[in-house]
């Protein structure tokens, strides 16, 4: 982790960037929780309806870059736009690392960049666009989300990657459990893994977001606790960064 200067709770203090991944069904409060880290921050999301949440963040600096993803039909799998489409969210992400203007790169979803870095690298080698590869031929796409990873790493902001969930398969077979939809190096690289869900709140109507910290690099006395309706405050308090 680099560090950088925050100011929380009124105090000035020093507070380490923190690489995150937030999973979850959807629903589950995921880019809620994302958007509480400090801002400025910076949203590129692939996802319709990103303004309604960012009216709930009304008194905090938030930019949203809104990138639909292009429509993919498996009849007509070729020239979607795929490669063009990577070139523009690469430039997006890249470019707003570069204004040193936010403390906080929000990617929305980590899940779908990674489709459209596999579909737009297919494109370029004329291939159908959800063709499926071998392992050597994920080289490069590996390198193109290790890439935007890095960069926004050693910039010394906040990284936080949404991810969306899929059914874990073991030998052609449901095993009823859930796991990480996107890139499989994802939870691996981040400083802190989470995964979120939403239950039906017990004492009344509404519901109530649960968020487990599955996994943190530098401290793993505190993997498996579960916080509720948790934000960027309470995670560094818990993480033991708030001085």
């Amino acid at each position: 982790m680099l560090v950088q200067w925050l100011t929380l709770r009124g105090e000035a203090m020093t507070v380490p960037n923190l690489m995150v991944s937030i999973s979850g069904e959807p629903k589950s409060g995921k880019s809620h929780l994302a958007c509480s880290f400090p801002g400025p921050i910076l949203v590129v999301s692939f996802d319709l309806g990103a303004k309604f949440l960012l009216s709930k963040f009304k008194d905090k600096a938030i930019d949203l870059k809104e990138m639909p993803m292009p429509i993919y039909d498996s009849l007509d799998a070729k020239g979607v736009g795929f490669d063009k489409f990577w070139r523009e969210v690469r430039y997006a992400i890249y470019t707003g690392v570069d204004s040193n203007k936010y403390q906080t790169i929000v990617i929305d979803t980590a899940s779908a960049l990674w489709e459209i870095i596999r579909y737009g690298y297919n494109e370029e080698e004329g291939k159908a666009v959800g063709a499926s590869g071998k392992a050597r031929t994920y080289g490069e796409p590996n390198a193109r989300m290790y890439g935007v990873i890095t960069k926004i790493q050693i910039s010394g902001v906040n990284l936080v990657l949404v991810n969306y969930m899929k059914d874990r398969y073991e030998n052609d077979q449901n095993t009823g459990k859930k796991e990480l939809d996107g890139w499989k190096k994802t939870e691996g690289l981040v400083d802190l893994v989470l995964l979120n869900r939403k239950i039906p709140n017990p004492t009344g109507a509404g519901s109530v977001f649960k968020t487990l910290i599955k996994d943190y690099r530098f401290d793993h006395t505190i993997d498996g606790t579960e916080l509720e309706m948790t934000d960027y405050d309470e995670l560094i308090t818990i993480l033991g960064l708030d001085g």
